[in-house]
């Protein structure tokens, strides 16, 4: 049924963007002029007819002045049933709680006694407040015509003859109940805004493709959304353009691992061979420094393909105890003697506010509340805090590292003692393959690439790393990363 519906949806609506909007915009507009047009139209047949209830004053004067005199009834006699009805009545009906009666003040000194009965509504005094003013009545029984029928309910009209019966008057024609104009311009309203609102939603729902689009995670092929009749031609197209690039892309990375795995292979090799046969060089000083540049030349090429492949080979996103790895590569530092130093990590604290229904000022910190689990790749992480607490054992002489954890982030400073980093050398340290001449020396064997794969795997998590020189010395390296984690957060007592 859904496939069937979907079809002759996807036969009805236009394909491109343009045409659909211009489809709903038809429709919501179609809908609107009708709902106005047949507003305005029944507006304008309760105006006739509140003016040609006019035309019964006379009638009901004429029909009145010849029963009172005792004369019959003739040509009035053959009026429409349905325009105008008379009848004689032994009294008005007063006890019905529906019913509005209302005795025209003065009406008996010069006209006859004139009682107005209007169902279910009050009858309104201002339509009424210039009764007394009539010079006949004539002009009188066609302001009450007129105004009964402005009233759009039931209504009748008593005059009393001088027998003291009454003679009772209705119009099912214009003294009924009808749709008042203030219900009518309401309806109007309502459907023109919904009308409105329905073309906002449509529209919307015509640019969600776009922003399905515009929000797809990077390199993530398994996140492409799926498409449905709702996708205009130009949002496939869009689709299948980006599906065809990362395909491409995909492609070209392969090759390029293949690539360097064959460069790898064929730079490893002869290195291999000339470490073997450095080992038969008899004197020890030149065999040693042979040994050291084929192991600073392994180490440069290692980092080099390493950097090439951060591109390629991703490694997969888990849950992992952030707090606890950064403590192990200190420890693992630590163990060797290098002067590195791990501090509790600091827990968010937030202030509780009493209510008036109870409960008082104080401060929680979220230790108990909050854990330092995050998403991201420990493996990749793990080198990147490696690197950074290595540089700064290696060229600042020591390493503090500290870590805050909050809600939806953890922040971690890893500061040194060393010379810094000179102001116009910060735009350049993340730079593949560049090396620092003053604040960093070339004699320790840096390839200029930890920073460029530190920041490549930071970026790959949506976080942030600064550098920055501390007053009293030193070089202080922050790293932001954000959780991306569902809050589990225990409930505050």
């Amino acid at each position: 049924m859904q496939n069937w519906l979907a079809t002759v949806v996807d036969m009805i609506v236009p394909k491109s963007l343009a045409r659909r909007m211009v489809f709903c915009g038809m429709i919501c507009g179609a809908i609107a002029v009708t709902a106005v047009s047949w507003g305005m139209l029944q507006i304008l047949e309760r105006r006739v007819e509140v003016a040609e209830a006019a035309r019964l004053g006379t009638t009901m004067a004429a029909i009145f002045r010849r029963l009172d005199a005792g004369q019959s009834i003739h040509a009035e006699a053959e009026l429409d049933p349905e325009d105008l009805s008379f009848s004689l009545a032994g009294s008005v009906p007063l006890r019905n709680a529906q019913l509005s009666v209302k005795k025209l003040p003065g009406a008996g000194k010069r006209f006859p006694e004139i009682t107005l009965l209007l169902e279910r509504g009050t009858l309104r005094e201002s339509l009424f407040a210039g009764t007394t003013t009539f010079a006949s009545l004539e002009t009188l029984m066609t302001d009450i015509a007129v105004g009964l029928a402005k009233h759009d309910r039931q209504a009748a009209v008593y005059l009393r003859l001088r027998d003291g019966s009454l003679l009772r008057f209705e119009s099912r024609r214009y003294w009924a109940d009808r749709t008042s104009e203030t219900i009518w311009f309401l309806a109007i309203l309502i459907i023109v805004t919904l009308c409105g609102c329905t073309f906002l939603i449509l529209a919307r729902a015509l640019a969600h493709p776009y922003r399905a689009i515009a929000t797809l995670p990077p390199g993530d092929d398994t996140a492409l959304p799926a498409t449905d009749w709702f996708w205009t031609r130009e949002a496939r197209s869009t689709l299948k353009t980006i599906q065809n690039e990362r395909e491409t892309r995909q492609e070209m990375l392969e090759e390029r691992t293949r690539m360097l795995a064959a460069i790898s292979h064929d730079l490893r090799t002869p290195a291999t061979r000339i470490q073997l046969r450095a080992d038969y060089i008899e004197d020890d000083e030149l065999r040693a420094k042979i040994l050291a540049d084929l192991e600073s030349m392994l180490g440069m090429i290692r980092d080099a393909i390493d950097f090439l492949k951060g591109s390629i080979i991703q490694e997969p996103m888990e849950r992992l105890d952030f707090p606890s790895l950064v403590q192990s590569i200190c420890d693992d530092y630590a163990d060797t003697g290098a002067p590195v130093s791990f501090l509790e990590p600091q827990f968010m604290t937030v202030t509780t506010m009493g209510t008036v229904f109870g409960g008082f000022t104080r401060e929680v910190e979220l230790k108990d509340v909050l854990t330092g689990y995050i998403s991201g790749q420990p493996v990749a992480l793990g080198r990147v805090f490696d690197n950074l607490i290595g540089n700064a054992v290696k060229f600042g002489g020591q390493a503090r590292v500290e870590m805050q954890v909050k809600p939806t982030e953890i922040i971690v400073e890893i500061t040194d003692k060393g010379p810094g980093i000179p102001d116009e050398e910060f735009s350049n340290v993340f730079k593949p393959f560049y090396r620092l001449e003053k604040s960093r020396n070339r004699q320790t064997g840096g390839s200029g690439l930890g920073l460029s794969i530190a920041k490549s795997v930071i970026d790959l998590h949506h976080g942030m790393i600064d550098l920055l020189n501390l007053p009293q010395g030193g070089l202080l390296v922050r790293v932001i990363l954000p959780r991306n984690i569902p809050n589990q957060e225990m409930p505050l007592e």
